[in-house]
């Protein structure tokens, strides 16, 4: 028997590869080449963090501590400021009426240098009355008494009632121990025994009295004042 012819296996078509596209070049870049002066930016580092340095308590000391101290030590004699209406001295009748009242007057007038030192840049005058019952034997040496006196006032002044420790600021003002002018009365609007006085103090305006002190510029005026001299 004769052999049977192999067929041979179909050849495969190669399939058509697509055209390849032209390639583009890349447009150049622009500015100065890499190296010359376009540094490459280096990432900083992250600031360190600072601590805080702590504060130091600084303890607040009132100014006024030392002043209390004094005054708490020193000689103190009871007695107080009457308190009067704005213009009790007009109609001094009306005394209860109902109306606002305070411890004294700024006086509006002006005094030496040598009367009041400092007047009108540290010191000014107010008038008021002092409630005390004095003895007759107290008006011929009134300076011990008046020492006393204006040293409770100061500390009552400095000192608070309720809780005994000094305010921020005195409540009317430091009073000097002397004072400008004096007048012993039998009778201070029915309140009794007590004493007119002219007082120095270092406060130019305070609630607890009325009106205020004299400033420098209105002193400066009334010396200026009268016929120029003649040349």
């Amino acid at each position: 028997m004769s052999k049977a012819k192999e067929v041979p296996a179909p050849k495969k078509k190669k399939r058509a590869q697509p055209k390849k596209k032209e390639e583009v070049a890349a447009p150049k870049k622009r500015g100065r080449p890499k190296g010359s002066k376009n540094k490459v930016k280096v990432a900083a580092a992250p600031p360190k963090k600072r601590r805080r340095a702590k504060r130091k308590k600084i303890k607040k000391v009132n100014p006024w501590q030392a002043a209390a101290e004094e005054l708490l030590v020193a000689e103190k004699r009871e007695c107080t400021l009457c308190p009067v209406e704005q213009y009790l001295e007009l109609n001094p009748r009306k005394r209860n009426s109902g109306a606002a009242q305070k411890l004294g007057h700024y006086h509006g007038s002006i005094f030496r240098e040598k009367n009041v030192p400092g007047f009108g840049r540290t010191r000014w005058v107010i008038g008021a009355h002092i409630l005390y019952d004095w003895k007759e034997s107290e008006v011929d040496k009134p300076e011990k008494l008046f020492e006393e006196c204006i040293n409770y006032l100061n500390y009552k002044s400095v000192v608070s009632d309720k809780t005994d420790k000094p305010y921020k600021t005195p409540r009317h003002g430091i009073i000097d121990k002397k004072p400008v002018t004096f007048q012993f009365r039998e009778d201070v609007y029915g309140e009794g025994r007590g004493i007119m006085v002219l007082l120095s103090v270092d406060v130019k305006k305070s609630p607890f009295f009325w009106g205020q002190g004299i400033s420098r510029s209105q002193i400066i005026k009334v010396e200026n004042r009268g016929r120029p001299s003649s040349k």
